[in-house]
């Protein structure tokens, strides 16, 4: 849950109150009864929008909404994730493993919003003012490509000028925990490959060219195309694991090579070597967060 949000609380008692800084909140000293609890922040919606409970004998229900910001004009949805503590690296028994996704570690991040797409060539061009895209005949809704990390950062920079807003690349911990969304297996939709073609458009279906965003399924959190589509710039420069617990890494200081994500490998866990920060080509998009 969004920090800041009021929670209204009708039925059986009434009350208000406000989400804290964890996006956590409760009321106290309820009777039994039934009640209906329904979130607001201005600029955000909410899923579900209101949800009904039944307190009975002072049990304790936890009631979660997801927070969407409405659009700034570019119609960029970001989806608010909870911070929590996950296994960082190569899924067990994973086979296909690459040296640099071990050794698996433990990482806690703190709350944090992501693109639930995406960026796509239309909201490029409408911050930019051109598409550089390579696959340009795809459509406004397909991801923009062919632009390097250090474009990221001018269209970042470009942005946040015109919103007032604080966006920026997602670090490789935040990109991992969002695509896992909760699961510790292979692919966000499980360990048998045949769930592939129902998330991703992936070496075996995509023809070797995008796809609108949003057009296979979500994963548990709502993001889409955390496998495949095109490869997602993050903030972190590259360097190997640690094995050691590590609380919000933002990757090294400096280095040779900027990470990329996802596309047509898919794994949750895999990472490439990454590539010059000047480096643009065809595969090669991203996804803000903030």
């Amino acid at each position: 849950m969004q920090s800041g949000v009021t929670i209204t609380l009708s039925g059986d008692n009434s009350g208000t109150t406000i989400t804290d800084s964890n996006g956590d909140y409760s009321f106290a000293d309820l009777v039994n009864g039934s009640y209906t609890i329904m979130p607001n922040k201005s600029g955000y919606t909410f899923s579900p929008t209101n949800e009904n409970v039944t307190v009975f004998d002072v049990n304790t229900t936890m009631i979660d909404f997801t927070a969407t910001e409405q659009g700034t004009g570019t119609g960029i949805e970001m989806a608010l994730i909870s911070g929590g503590t996950f296994q960082m690296g190569c899924t067990p028994g994973d086979a296909e493993c690459y040296s640099n996704e071990s050794p698996r570690h433990s990482v806690t991040l703190s709350s944090f919003e992501i693109g639930r797409y995406e960026v796509t060539q239309g909201q490029w061009e409408e911050v930019m003012g051109s598409n550089p895209s390579y696959f340009d005949t795809c459509g406004d809704n397909c991801p923009v490509e062919q632009v390097s990390w250090n474009d990221t950062q001018t269209f970042i920079t470009t942005l946040n000028s015109q919103t007032g807003q604080s966006y920026r690349l997602c670090t490789e911990a935040e990109w991992e925990y969002a695509a896992r969304a909760g699961t510790e297996t292979k692919w966000y939709c499980g360990n048998d490959e045949s769930c592939l073609d129902n998330i991703a458009w992936y070496s075996y279906n995509s023809e070797r060219k995008t796809h609108p965003v949003g057009t296979k399924s979500s994963n548990a959190w709502g993001l889409y195309d955390m496998s495949g589509n095109v490869y997602e710039w993050v903030k972190d420069w590259f360097d190997y694991y640690s094995s050691n617990s590590v609380t919000d890494p933002a990757g090294p200081v400096s280095g040779s090579y900027r990470v990329l994500r996802g596309a047509r490998l898919c794994r949750s866990a895999h990472r490439s070597n990454g590539s010059s920060p000047s480096h643009a080509s065809s595969h090669l998009g991203f996804r803000l967060c903030r």
